[in-house]
């Protein structure tokens, strides 16, 4: 009660009348019940902030309008950049105020925060001067401005589904979960990636239909519910945190992925139609059709037979191209160099394992007859250079790759996912193909072809005892 009286007391000593004081009163707990006492100093501070820019009357109209905002919010965060968003509209376009508070409930019935967001502030940067305009467009009469709400319009929002997302878990648990929606947003694509947080599942605010290159299409609630479903495996599968103080940002990340499979599994032998929901947000083959992806050589050739468009680009334009959509996708070295070009500002989904590196050593040409004119240690020099910069390369590769796959995922709201056995499959059967094809070309290319198949079974095979089959006990040991 302290902290109304107060909040009360600070309103009325700003002189701006009674309504204002006696609105807040009115209004305040029912913002409360929805996101919690904590927003009352954040209304103070916007209410204070936004009074010496618009009237009184403007301010009541705020304050009434708070508690249907706060339950399609559902979350302290969100409330907070809503309250952040109205007292930079009130700086950019002060007429627009009025006639959007009198359609918030429309807009937010529509629109995440972040959709919002880009609403108001197109309509305040656009019409800046043009008050006239300013104000159709805020009212929702101008045709611009229902166009910019289609287009930022969200498929399925969480607060219309959370309930049904509560009762969905508790048919399968016989317990309640904690939902939160996510306070991120689209422009960063922060918050978009679920997370669990002191047993409280926090969830994105809205989720599109998951289309298929093939035309099959998952919807927006039964992506919620793989999220939730999959969210409520780790409370229930999990009895104590995971603490990885003393574990690399790669070991964390595998670690992280073994534990989803594991979570998963089990939950799948209790209940198997949960395969089927999950397996359904996996890519399929037939998504690769008509992706532009920059990926150059036989890669290229490969992804070729499966539908994709390869493009061969420059490393330097791979950028700008992923930015402006000239290309879905592309491949590049790996996670140290990807964090270094930027990527991740234009592409947040990131595939494993890779089927393709043109690179994956490096190769130093030269003339034959040229070498052979040198001196016998002047040829070992160069030998001897070669080889330790393709060591120095591969080890400072993995020194480096780790920490930043760590940071595209924790930071950068990048989100990790795996090829499953039917796409890498169908990576298999179009290489053989592309193989056959080359081999074709001469016999110089037969004869290569010959010695790296060779080379691959005699190196695969002992990777499989020494490598693999050590990093599958000691993580089995070390409960990885």
């Amino acid at each position: 009660m302290k902290v109304y009286l107060d909040g009360a007391g600070a309103l009325h000593a700003m002189g701006k009348g009674e309504d204002m004081v006696i609105s807040f009163l009115e209004e305040t707990p029912m913002v409360v019940k929805e996101v919690g006492e904590s927003i009352i100093g954040e209304i103070i501070f916007s209410i204070m902030k936004m009074s010496s820019q618009t009237s009184a009357s403007v301010i009541v109209l705020m304050i009434a309008s708070l508690p249907n905002v706060a339950r399609r919010m559902s979350d302290f965060d969100l409330m907070k950049g809503y309250l952040r968003l109205l007292e930079r509209m009130i700086a950019l376009a002060p007429r627009g105020m009025r006639p959007m508070l009198n359609n918030i409930d429309l807009l937010t019935s529509k629109l995440t925060l972040g959709g919002l967001r880009r609403w108001v502030l197109y309509g305040a940067e656009t019409f800046n001067r043009d008050f006239k305009a300013q104000i159709a467009y805020f009212e929702l009469s101008s045709a611009e401005s229902l166009q910019i709400i289609e287009q930022e319009r969200r498929g399925t929002l969480f607060i219309d589904n959370q309930r049904k997302l509560q009762f969905y878990l508790r048919a399968f648990y016989n317990r309640d979960f904690f939902l939160r929606p996510t306070s991120g947003d689209y422009e960063t694509k922060k918050g978009l990636k679920p997370y669990i947080e002191y047993g409280v599942m926090h969830i994105p605010d809205a989720y599109d239909d998951y289309h298929h290159a093939s035309g099959k299409i998952v919807s927006g609630i039964d992506c919620y519910r793989a999220v939730c479903s999959h969210a409520a495996a780790h409370i229930m599968e999990t009895e104590s945190a995971f603490k990885g103080d003393t574990l690399n940002p790669l070991q964390v990340a595998c670690v992280s992925l073994v534990e989803d499979l594991r979570v998963e599994l089990n939950t799948i032998k209790k209940f198997p139609g949960m395969k089927k929901l999950w397996i359904a947000l996996h890519p399929e083959d037939s998504d690769l059709k008509g992706l532009k992806m920059r990926i150059p050589g036989l890669g290229g050739d490969v992804m070729a037979k499966l539908g994709a468009s390869p493009v061969s680009l420059p490393g330097g334009q791979i950028y700008e191209n992923l930015v402006s959509g000239a290309i879905d996708a592309t491949e590049w070295v790996g996670p140290w160099n990807d964090e270094i070009m930027k990527f991740h500002e234009a592409a947040k989904y990131y595939y494993y394992p890779g089927m393709h590196e043109p690179g994956s050593a490096l190769a130093a040409g030269c003339n034959k007859s040229w070498l052979s004119s040198l001196s016998s240690s002047d040829q070992l020099m160069i030998e001897a250079a070669a080889a330790m910069e393709n060591d120095v390369m591969m080890a400072e590769y993995n020194a480096k790759n780790g920490a930043a796959l760590s940071r595209l995922l924790n930071e950068q709201g990048v989100v990790l996912k795996e090829f499953n056995d039917d796409v890498y499959d169908s990576f298999g059967e179009a290489s053989e193909e592309v193989y056959a094809e080359v081999q074709q070309h001469s016999d110089l290319a037969n004869r290569i072809h010959a010695s790296f198949v060779k080379s691959r079974a005699d190196v695969g095979g002992w990777m499989n005892l020494g490598d693999a089959a050590f990093s599958r006990q000691r993580n089995r040991v070390l409960g990885v």
